[in-house]
């Protein structure tokens, strides 16, 4: 049986906001929210409401049962990837 784990699912976040590059300032702005909310969030002291949810899968590029779960289906890891090589290629090209 699978529960939700508030505290899995505020690192999850936490972690994509990190790799994105983002301040929580700047995700609370990309969302309309005070950066308060995103630090509750982030710290496990407030769940997400579906919208929320929605939200944060659609600004990182991950999906719900990510977010939720840390399940991550094959096509989504091939997505990670692919943006993990372009982000590299970019950085590649940028110091030529």
């Amino acid at each position: 049986m699978i529960s939700y784990d508030i505290s899995k699912t505020a690192e999850r976040i936490k972690n994509l906001r990190k790799k994105a590059g983002y301040t929580q300032e700047q995700v609370a702005d990309l969302l309309n929210v005070d950066r308060r909310t995103i630090s509750n969030i982030e710290g496990g002291k407030k769940g997400c409401s579906v919208d929320m949810l929605l939200r944060l899968s659609e600004l990182y590029g991950v999906t719900l049962d990510y977010l939720l779960k840390g399940d991550c289906g094959d096509q989504q890891q091939v997505l990670n990837l692919l943006g993990e090589m372009q982000a590299q290629l970019d950085m590649v090209r940028a110091l030529l």
